[in-house]
């Protein structure tokens, strides 16, 4: 058995990235669309989309949608930073920082995990503030990969996919196979493109759009879920053409409209009841 003990140690907000939900990173890039740089600013959130300090991005449809785009950025940044708290409270994340008020120290200490629910995360300077005290150069480590030894993973018993297994395939695993269609085609001169028409996403996007409706994320406006959706298949898919954020609002907006009412009003969920990505 190979084992070996690793400390991963990163900053705060490198951290934060990279280990929160990709489907909420995704939320939160494409909501940032429709923000300029100043704007994030001023709502005390970073800007991971790389905004413009004064260029508004929004167009006038989305202008009069503003307030509610605001409250589902900072909602969807809530829910990343109670995962935060609640896997410091389980000590699956370890924090440490310089205290830096109401004192001046130079040395790093470790910020208990019983704080979480008081933290207070300023992601633009790598802070975090607990009542009365504020740490300074805050960075995260994996509690595991220092207390536990990393086993290497067994070896894979893969099988060839068949007709059969194809309804038990998620969207994910279906639009990996189309892509790796098209990387054969480019490779092979003898293999055969799917003709014009075969292949269409829509139906993929809709059943993405009932997913999020049925599991309360489906964002406020159209506009605004007809953008995270069509940065969600940009994801998936790099070697076929996809529909643009307009054809998704135009293709899907009375299925949206249908939806609506059953999707939860409030974007905050339990962490509990949201899957993990891939489910």
């Amino acid at each position: 058995m190979n084992e070996s003990h690793v400390r991963i140690e990163m900053p705060l907000f490198e951290a934060i990235v990279r280990s929160c939900n990709p489907r909420e990173l995704n939320t939160i890039k494409s909501l940032e669309t429709c923000f300029t740089a100043q704007e994030l600013l001023d709502l005390e959130v970073p800007n991971l989309s790389g905004a413009l300090p004064f260029v508004r991005k929004r167009d006038t449809e989305v202008e009069d949608e503003y307030p509610a785009l605001r409250r589902d950025l900072r909602e969807t940044w809530d829910l990343v930073l109670d995962d935060i708290r609640e896997r410091m409270r389980r000590q699956e994340i370890l924090l440490s920082g310089v205290l830096i008020y109401p004192s001046l120290t130079s040395d790093r200490v470790a910020i208990p995990g019983a704080w979480a629910s008081e933290c207070i995360f300023g992601l633009r300077d790598a802070t975090v503030s607990v009542q009365n005290q504020r740490y300074a150069d805050v960075r995260v480590s994996d509690a595991f990969s220092i207390e536990q030894p990393v086993e290497a993973p067994a070896q894979l018993v893969r099988h060839a996919v068949t007709v059969d297994d194809v309804p038990a395939l998620s969207y994910d695993v279906i639009l990996a196979l189309l892509e790796e269609h098209a990387k054969q085609v480019i490779a092979d001169p003898d293999a055969q493109l799917f003709p014009p028409g075969r292949i269409s996403f829509m139906p993929i996007i809709r059943g993405k759009m009932r997913h999020r409706a049925e599991n309360g994320e489906m964002l406020s406006t159209i506009t605004a879920e007809s953008k995270w959706l069509a940065n969600w298949i940009s994801t998936k898919v790099t070697l076929h053409q996809i529909p643009t954020d307009r054809t998704i609002a135009k293709s899907l907006g009375s299925d949206y409209e249908a939806l609506k009412p059953t999707s939860k009003a409030d974007i905050r969920k339990s962490r509990a009841d949201i899957q993990k990505p891939g489910e």
